[in-house]
């Protein structure tokens, strides 16, 4: 599911490391992180380092995602760490920083982290994705873990009365430049031209395209009890790649599309983000 990605307060590295023997399309030579890019000297170099490899023969198909979830023993059992890749073969490097983080707070503790190589690009389980998990203890100078990939999904995780709106945002070329750094908001309205709070958001920091999306109601940000009615009937889904990161201001130089006319369901909708604003 899709939550709110907000700055942290901290940075810490993880090394994450999948001893496997076979990659999606083929075996890949393990070779060097994949930084992320940067640019904003508000940002630590500390970061979490990812390494993926499959467990057994793994064919990647073109929305082949990796969905990592991080939670903190002792907490609520929500996810407070949040990273969604994209990849083309495994095995697989990465590095990301402490704005996967869902909220500010202290790193340190024990944590529990998942991953889930996702063949649609969805953050919907299907059967066959595969799942893997690790325990990790992050002290002053980061952590270390081990993740294998090798638990299978044997059923599709079913929508049932739950309003979800999922589908995918893609950059045109000619804005490729700006792929991995800038922030996306992504958000649902009652109209298209309505100001203040949206019926749920969805903040995606250094956006690498595409980005997939899966909103329901855990992304309203209203703390109100009917939640899912809120999301009932046709919305308005709204796209931004933002220059300034504040989800509200609109300025020249956002990345953005016309509304979209959308209600819940299964079926995945599609943006492409072709227009910069002009003011």
């Amino acid at each position: 599911m899709a939550r709110p990605m907000h700055r942290a307060l901290t940075d810490i590295a993880v090394c994450i490391a999948v001893p496997a023997l076979v990659a999606c399309g083929g075996y890949v030579p393990p070779g060097p992180a994949a930084a992320l890019p940067s640019g904003d000297p508000s940002v630590s170099p500390a970061s979490l380092a990812l390494r993926f490899e499959a467990a057994s023969e793994t064919a990647c198909e073109q929305n082949t995602t990796l969905f990592i979830l991080g939670t903190r023993a002792g907490g609520d059992g929500e996810p407070e760490l949040r990273a969604q890749l994209p990849l083309q073969a495994l095995p697989f490097t990465a590095q990301i920083d402490a704005r996967s983080l869902l909220g500010a707070g202290s790193l340190r503790g024990q944590w529990t982290l998942e991953a889930r190589l996702d063949f649609d690009g969805y953050d919907l389980a299907r059967a066959g994705d595969l799942l893997g998990r690790a325990e990790v203890e992050i002290g002053a100078d980061g952590g270390e873990a081990t993740l294998v990939l090798s638990e299978t999904i044997s059923q599709d995780e079913t929508l049932g009365d739950v309003p979800r709106f999922i589908g995918t945002i893609e950059l045109s070329s000619e804005f490729a430049f700006l792929d991995g750094t800038r922030t996306l908001f992504i958000s649902l309205k009652q109209n298209p031209t309505e100001r203040g709070m949206p019926r749920a958001a969805v903040q995606i920091p250094r956006a690498r395209f595409p980005v997939s999306f899966d909103i329901g109601p855990d992304d309203v940000p209203l703390d109100v009890e009917n939640k899912a009615d809120m999301l009932q009937g046709e919305l308005w889904l709204v796209a931004r790649l933002d220059t300034d990161g504040d989800g509200i201001s609109r300025q020249a130089g956002d990345i953005e599309t016309d509304p979209l006319a959308v209600r819940s369901g299964p079926e995945p909708v599609h943006i492409m983000l072709d227009t910069r604003r002009s003011r």
